[in-house]
């Protein structure tokens, strides 16, 4: 535990206590940790502890690590009565015989893998390779022989039966293979699915796994072959009967894309899986793994069914009432289990290992939390624990940092001082639990909660907006008029205007003064915010306030007083509102220019001239600040018409315009002529003509 002297609890029942401040929501006041349920518990690192799923860390079962070479996945074991157990191990392929602590290397295969084995009732030893599909045979004190090659490309699984002999599980053709002393085969089943991944006997009952439908099928020779349940996973992974002769099973599926983002260091699942009961009716579902897939499956020495991960190296235990983490392992997969006669084994895969467990609990433990994030720097505060000692003894202490993942720049394990966080403040925390059985049944831990107080850190703005004048808006209206704009925050405002001009020049309704400045703010406390908005032309030495006091992330204000020019909007934000005065932080931003516009364009030279019995009417316009966006003309009050750029494009501060009327009576008319610029200005000319 922590590397520093030990504080010790010499009363039963453990509680510390603590004030409780309060404080608004979000605001710099005292914050809580909470750690007492099963999958909150379930995030932290237990070695030599065991969870329960009521939430509970109790000392745990002592896995013993047998020695072996070096490898990267040992694929299964088997251990005889007399204590010497075999394993087969990839890539290469190999079969190891451990005996009192010394291995040796029976079988080699430098392109091959030996993922199943079996062992009959004198101690003979089998196993199958993929690829290649065939079967070796180790008798006692003999040299691995061949015993058979089944024709197919490989062989997932095999086990000994007393009423039928070896079988064997193949893939590529999908068959169940029994085959006798001499190595003649007999097919007692043959599957439309991908492959046998599991073979196990109940009594005289032969069952088997697939893989692609992940079917539980009884294929017991001489009997009709029947499906005991279709799962809906891709693949039987285990077949288990328990001390009181009910049969489960589990199935999993594997998620390939997942598979790669954890290999890219994402933490995605990568698949998941479920334990079976086996029922009258069918099958029941007793326990599920929604963030790793269950690849093995035995009978633990805890009376429970044991299931074993393919990702995180975990081993649960599961009753139909109830389930929880027994072992956390180094190694990522728990590939195999096998019952021994006094416990359980159990393989690994990266790297590759052998465990056994027996019955019974270790004398000590150790329980890692997972990292708090603060979010910012905080000061630590108290740490209550509700915990049971029963005749044991508890330690607890706390470390800190300032990134995410704990290194050398963490500060070291320090025990509580009077129930008290010494840790340095920092980021992050970590909180760890060392556990002593003493004479009794050991320490049961069933909730800790920490109180740490964050820093108040300012607010951040990360842009002011301020929108173009007319911009963003719609032209739906209601009776008593208004415009819309939808902000690029998604924010919907509407206003109510004077709506009573229209134009086709694709000019908005009348709503050229009003503008929008928007912001997005960012406050690491989560404190409610208030704004105060400053403008400032910029010929002008001083800002002048706007708006003060808002609480919303958007100002919208009639420009129309405003001198013609270039602004900025400056916008400071503070969390006064949720924090004491002495503490309360500011931040500030200004928005890029602006152009303030109220002047329409001017339309000077309107002209006719004659072309045949067509009339040619043109124009020229010019704006100070906007560019030009359209030209209209009326005759005689009529309707507006479109007139058209002469060089093709209205793109700029002068433009020249034109418009055609084909057939124009003789007489004295009127010619109206208006343009608008990007900022919604009209400007309009009338002459009279002959």
């Amino acid at each position: 535990m922590p590397r520093s002297p030990r504080t010790r609890f010499p009363i039963v029942l453990i509680t510390i206590l603590f004030v409780t401040l309060t404080g608004s929501a979000g605001a710099v006041s005292t914050s809580y940790w909470l750690t007492d349920e099963y999958r909150e518990f379930l995030d932290g690192a237990p070695t030599g502890v065991s969870l329960l799923e009521a939430g509970r860390l109790v000392l745990g079962p002592a896995p013993e690590r047998i020695e072996i070479p070096e490898v990267q996945y040992v694929w299964g074991a088997v251990e005889g009565r007399d204590g010497v157990m075999h394993i087969v191990t990839g890539t290469p392929g190999r079969l190891y015989r451990i005996k009192r602590g010394d291995f040796e290397l029976l079988i080699e295969m430098e392109t091959q893998d030996l993922p199943a084995i079996a062992a009959g009732p004198d101690g003979t030893i089998y196993v199958g390779t993929s690829p290649g599909g065939e079967v070796y045979r180790v008798r006692v004190d003999e040299d691995p022989e061949l015993l058979c090659e089944t024709g197919d490309g490989y062989i997932w699984s095999m086990v000994w039966s007393e009423a039928h002999g070896l079988l064997v599980g193949t893939g590529e053709m999908a068959r169940v293979v029994a085959v006798d002393s001499r190595g003649r085969m007999e097919v007692i089943y043959e599957s439309s699915d991908l492959n046998i991944v599991v073979l196990a006997t109940i009594g005289d009952r032969v069952l088997a796994g697939t893989s692609g439908d992940g079917l539980l099928l009884d294929v017991t020779p001489g009997q009709r072959v029947s499906v005991v349940y279709d799962s809906p996973y891709d693949e039987i992974s285990g077949v288990v009967s328990s001390s009181d002769g009910a049969l489960y099973f589990s199935a999993t599926s594997v998620d390939l894309n997942g598979m790669l983002d954890e290999f890219a260091g994402s933490e995605l699942p990568i698949g998941n899986g479920s334990v079976y009961r086996v029922s009258g009716g069918g099958a029941i579902e007793i326990w599920h793994s929604a963030d790793a897939p269950v690849v093995s499956l035995a009978a633990g020495p805890d009376g429970a069914i044991w299931a074993g991960t393919g990702a995180g190296g975990r081993v649960f235990s599961v009753r139909p009432s109830e389930a929880g983490l027994m072992v956390d392992l180094d190694e990522e997969e728990i590939l195999a289990m096998a019952a021994t006669p006094d416990g359980i084994v159990f393989t690994t895969g990266t790297p590759g290992s052998v465990y056994k467990v027996r019955e019974g609990t270790l004398e000590s433990g150790r329980y890692e939390s997972d990292v708090l994030d603060a979010a910012t720097s905080a000061s630590w505060g108290s740490l209550s624990i509700r915990a049971e000692e029963w005749g044991g003894r508890l330690t607890v202490g706390t470390r800190s940092g300032n990134v995410m993942e704990p290194d050398d720049t963490w500060s070291d394990w320090i025990d509580l001082v009077d129930g008290s966080i010494v840790s340095p403040g920092a980021r992050f925390l970590q909180w760890a639990v060392e556990f002593d059985r003493g004479r009794g049944s050991g320490p049961i831990v069933h909730a800790v909660e920490i109180a740490f107080l964050r820093e108040n850190v300012a607010p951040e703005i990360l842009r002011v907006n301020v929108y173009p004048a007319g911009r963003g808006f719609s032209d739906r209206e209601n009776s008593a008029g208004s415009a819309s704009q939808t902000l690029s925050s998604g924010v919907d405002v509407t206003y109510s205007i004077n709506a009573s001009e229209h134009s086709a020049l694709g000019a908005p309704p009348v709503v050229r003064g009003l503008r929008t400045a928007e912001w997005d703010v960012m406050d690491m406390n989560g404190d409610i915010l208030s704004f105060d908005v400053y403008v400032k032309s910029e010929s002008d030495e001083e800002w002048g306030l706007m708006e003060e006091g808002l609480e919303r992330t958007l100002h919208t204000w009639d420009s129309v007083s405003m001198p013609d020019g270039d602004y900025r909007i400056r916008v400071l934000a503070t969390d006064a509102p949720d924090n004491r005065a002495d503490l309360a932080a500011t931040a500030e931003a200004v928005s890029p220019i602006f152009t303030v516009d109220n002047s329409p364009p001017s339309v000077d030279g309107i002209e006719l001239r004659r072309n045949g019995r067509a009339i040619v009417i043109g124009a020229s316009i010019r704006d100070a600040l906007s560019p030009v966006v359209g030209v209209e003309v009326s005759i005689d009050y009529g309707e507006w018409m479109p007139a058209f750029p002469v060089d093709g494009m209205f793109d700029s501060r002068a433009e020249a315009a034109t418009f055609r009327f084909e057939d124009l009576a003789q007489g004295r008319h009127a010619v109206a002529v208006r343009a608008a610029d990007r900022a919604g200005n009209i400007g309009v000319a009338r002459i009279a003509v002959n």
